[in-house]
């Protein structure tokens, strides 16, 4: 059974775990020796893969099977492998396991397309942590796995390692063997010649062998030319110049890449593999082809070309069909296949439209459907061909000393490869050979790796544009001006990254009002622009131009920006109108309302120039503009140290804003501003001065446990809470003062932010405690756990005959109609035990220990499906405390906070998040260290290269 088990959800089959299984490939008949794998090691952890199949045929295989190949249509692991680095058939990521596509497609346990196993009707259970772990330890197996160590017995590869130093190996073998050594890219493969093809012309008076090279030409990268020649290609019409070669066996699996076609004039001109039962055209045939502006098609027929498949469209309407595009045509298991798609590295195959035969002859065709002749520039690949290998990189001789040698390969060549393949020979034979991932070392860069963040442009935020014009201009302006923005709110990741940050015809009209208040005050209060605007000349309005817009850029104006300003300046008769006009081209210059994280080109990454960078920090940490002793830092002509930074974040958190300004952050991961307009049943009379001060009290109580030095995620944590007579009742509290207070309320109730009002009112319905719904964003939010959207097709069921909803908690009546459906189990054995922690507090965030009047509430739960960590607790502080004391939500503050500050989304395993974590985790986990650990990062100071 377990042998016909397919890449369920794209696995592979049990036969991939063995290593015994003789080695069939070229080099081995090369070497003339009966090469075979090594024996598997005995002390590797045993995999269980019976229990991690049964999982995916109970799982998977009900919609998936027949879809995958079969693990053994290889007759090799080195042909698996090959058809893993050429032609993806597979869903096993040998470079990160952890992240192949298999895991990714399981639900709540994988990455953003999590979407799978959808449970059915046919299931008879729900997919569970455990079943993952089993098929995740299978899949990491194979993922890591190679081909097997080739040795003939006198020469073995004892240590073979490929890092961003470059490439190590130790050999043992006989004193005084000279070996040669060969290095291939296993991702490159060399180029099948056409020296096996002959020639041949179709034409109306029939068919003739012509010279190969009378129709084709080599060119020096293993390229060639093709031309095309052949007044019509249908029916019984095929005329053509093809490449022609017979077929043994059905030993075919070719791929053509057509490269370009010059010289096109009729629509269906066409170029491509034409394969036939035959050694002429009057049996089956099979034609795919790339054509002139018809896109990749299939032709077929029997003794004709008669019948016609459009495979993928050309998505140049009326142009001609791009190029690169790659053709396949294989012949598996009894069944030919063809596939082709554009600019890419795979075609997916499948059968022919009608006809199935075992192909005798392949041609390599070009027609151009009229009089003239095109001309194609093509690519061969044949997975049976012997010169259908690994491409040579380096080769050096070897000379073994006292039983070994030692080889070091610089990684200079190497820095771009992500496998190496390594051979060596004795002359003409084989001797040993080996293959090796590249696994960065801890202290490998991100820019080395290709993964420093993008460069972006980032607008202000509705709080940022009020800061900055306020610390450049003073608090002197009406509460009423600012712009709203109308952003909206991300309910899951962070609200000020870069991608959701936009300007609209709307909130532009918003900020044209808000530029011309600005200047109305600045005109009328501000003492530099004031004075300037009563003197006798206009000499001091390009100062204030200047003076003015270094600080709202950001950066010093150019000199071709101050002449622009000069020349507009010249046609304003006077200085009161000449600084309206500045000020408001300042204020609604993009310069203002985006912050540049473009940097310069310099060593294939986008440096930052310290004006950009002091504009990150100062953002970061205080939410504004950068002031003046930030600028002139980044006056200076040289980069920026990381220890003149240090010494800015010390200087700005001192800042009394610094508190502020973070409590913006936690705020605005705890979505807490929403409290002001979540709608909520009317007999809670939640009124607007309620929500205002709820929200205050959170903001309170934020701000001074930020200043107390607690550790970040201990921000969250406390018993005090800022209560007054107006909101009082929502804390089960009595007290008399208007002002909020600081009140120590009962632990053992309620403890931290994530037992405020503000927090448990935001994430609930209109009228009950909305388990759903705080489950999804306690995994999502605050322990970045990615959950797929809900199927579209699930309805309420009806709650069970002889329950009284009265007499029934929500959580269990939760349970009878909802979660317990074959399409909802495996996500809400998930979300439920996240929401049942918050089951203390109602829609408001009131306290109780029942509902309904009578029904006792249970807010218990285990929280084991998000890591190694279980989550255990009975009351609802409990949950709050675990939630706090977890390595994963203290993980998930760290990357959402990090995407605060470089305002991007990020990718649970991309290298500067890790590289933050791993620097934090050493650290004391205070406020401070989130920002002196930021301004370490690579791409603190550089992006990846613009496009």
């Amino acid at each position: 059974m377990l042998s016909l088990l397919l890449y369920a959800c794209g696995g592979v089959g049990i036969e991939s775990a063995s290593s015994d299984r003789q080695v069939n490939s070229s080099s081995s008949i090369a070497s003339g020796n009966s090469i075979e794998g090594d024996a598997p090691d005995a002390t590797a952890p045993t995999v269980d893969a019976v229990a991690a199949l049964k999982i995916i045929e109970e799982h998977c295989t009900n919609c998936h099977f027949g879809l995958h190949k079969k693990w053994q249509e290889y007759d090799s692991d080195e042909a698996w492998r090959l058809a893993q680095a050429r032609s993806g058939e597979g869903y096993i990521n040998q470079l990160n396991p952890e992240n192949s596509l298999l895991l990714r497609r399981m639900k709540y346990y994988g990455g953003e397309d999590a979407d799978m196993p959808l449970d059915n009707a046919a299931q008879t259970k729900a997919f569970t942590r455990d079943d993952y772990n089993t098929v995740f330890a299978w899949v990491k197996s194979l993922g890591k796995k190679q081909p097997e160590v080739i040795t003939d017995g006198s020469v073995s590869i004892d240590h073979f390692s490929l890092n961003e130093n470059g490439a190590e190996l130790t050999l043992a073998c006989d004193s005084g063997d000279q070996l040669q050594l060969h290095l291939r890219n296993p991702a490159e493969i060399e180029l099948t010649t056409v020296n096996a093809f002959s020639g041949i012309a179709s034409r109306q008076s029939g068919v003739d062998f012509v010279g190969a090279t009378d129709i084709a030409t080599v060119l020096d990268d293993g390229t060639f030319l093709l031309a095309g020649e052949g007044i019509d290609f249908w029916q019984d019409s095929i005329f053509f110049n093809a490449l022609a070669m017979p077929i043994e066996d059905g030993a075919l699996d070719l791929t053509l890449d057509v490269l370009s076609v010059n010289g096109i004039e009729h629509d269906f001109a066409k170029v491509g593999l034409l394969v036939t039962d035959g050694d002429d055209l009057s049996g089956q045939m099979v034609f795919i082809h790339w054509s002139g502006r018809q896109g990749l098609a299939e032709d077929s027929g029997v003794g004709v070309l008669n019948g016609y498949r459009r495979i993928v469209a050309n998505p140049v309407e009326g142009g001609v069909t791009p190029t690169p595009a790659r053709l396949r045509v294989a012949y598996e298991n009894d069944t030919l296949k063809i596939g082709g798609c554009y600019d890419c590295e795979t075609p997916a195959v499948g059968l022919p439209k009608t006809l199935n035969f075992e192909p005798k002859q392949v041609y390599i065709v070009a027609s151009s459907h009229t009089e003239g002749m095109i001309q194609a520039r093509l690519g061969l690949m044949d997975a049976y061909s012997d010169e259908g290998k690994y491409a040579k990189i380096h080769e050096e001789s070897v000379t073994c000393v006292d039983g070994t040698a030692n080889v070091t390969i610089a990684a200079s060549g190497l820095d771009d490869l992500e496998r190496l393949h390594v051979e060596f020979y004795r002359g003409d034979s084989l001797v040993a050979a080996s293959s090796v991932v590249k696994e960065f070392s801890e202290m490998a860069s991100c820019e080395l790796q290709d993964e420093l963040l993008e460069p972006k442009l980032r607008r202000l935020s509705q709080t940022q544009i009020k800061n900055s014009i306020v610390d450049i201009f003073g608090d002197r302006f009406a509460a009423d001006i600012w712009p709203d923005m109308e952003d909206g709110a991300k309910l899951i990741g962070m609200n000020n990254t870069a991608d959701r940050l936009n300007v609209n015809n709307l909130n532009m009209e918003r900020l044209l009002e808000t530029s011309k208040a600005v200047a109305s005050t600045a005109l009328a209060s501000e003492p530099t622009v004031l004075a300037c605007a009563q003197a006798a000349n206009d000499a001091c309005v390009l100062d204030v131009v200047q003076t003015y817009g270094k600080r709202l850029w950001r950066r010093p104006l150019s000199t071709a920006e101050v002449t622009e300003f000069t020349a507009a300046l010249a046609d304003i008769a006077d200085n009161e109108s000449q600084l309206e006009f500045a000020i408001n081209a300042l204020f609604m210059s993009a310069n203002f309302l985006f912050r540049s994280e473009i940097g310069v080109l310099e060593n294939n990454a986008q440096a930052l120039t310290n004006y950009e960078i002091v504009s990150i920090l100062s953002y970061a940490v205080l939410n504004t503009t950068p002031d003046d002793t930030l600028l002139a830092l980044a006056d200076k002509a040289s980069p920026l140290t990381v220890q003149e930074l240090q010494q800015q974040v010390t200087r700005l958190l001192d800042d009394d804003r610094a508190s502020a300004a973070m409590m913006e952050v936690y705020k605005d991961y705890l979505k807490l501003d929403l409290v002001l307009s979540r709608p909520k049943d009317d007999s809670f009379n939640f009124t607007e001065t309620v929500r205002a001060d709820v929200l205050a009290s959170a903001e309170q109580m934020l701000i001074d446990n930020i200043a107390s030095g607690a550790s970040v995620v201990g921000v969250f944590g406390g018993s005090d809470y800022y209560l007054n007579s107006n909101i009082d009742y929502l804390f089960n509290a009595d007290v008399e003062y208007a002002a909020l207070a600081k009140t120590t309320l009962d632990a053992t109730e309620r403890s931290g932010v994530l037992n405020h009002p503000a927090f448990l009112s935001v994430h609930s319905t209109l009228a009950k405690s909305g388990i759903v719904k705080r489950g999804v964003f306690a995994l999502e939010q605050l322990l970045c756990q990615e959950l797929p959207d809900p199927p579209d097709d699930v309805m309420p069921v009806p709650v069970p005959d002889g329950i009284d909803v009265l007499l029934t908690s929500e959580r269990n009546l939760l349970q009878m109609t909802h979660s317990a459906q074959a399409a909802c189990i495996s996500c809400h054995q998930v979300i439920d035990p996240a929401g049942f922690g918050f089951e203390n507090f109602d829609s408001i965030g009131r306290y109780r220990t029942v509902e309904k009047d009578v029904v006792a509430i249970d807010a218990s739960g285990v929280l084991d499906n998000v890591g190694e960590h279980v989550l255990m607790y009975s009351t609802s502080a409990e949950y709050s405390e675990a939630l706090m004391a977890s390595p994963q939500m203290s993980g998930c503050v760290s990357r959402r906070f990090l995407e605060n500050f470089l305002g991007q989304d990020l990718e649970r395993n991309a290298c500067e998040l890790e590289k933050y974590q791993h620097h934090l985790g050493e650290g004391d986990g205070s406020v401070s260290a989130l920002l002196n650990t930021l301004i370490q990062l690579e791409s603190f100071g550089k992006r990846k290269q613009g496009q």
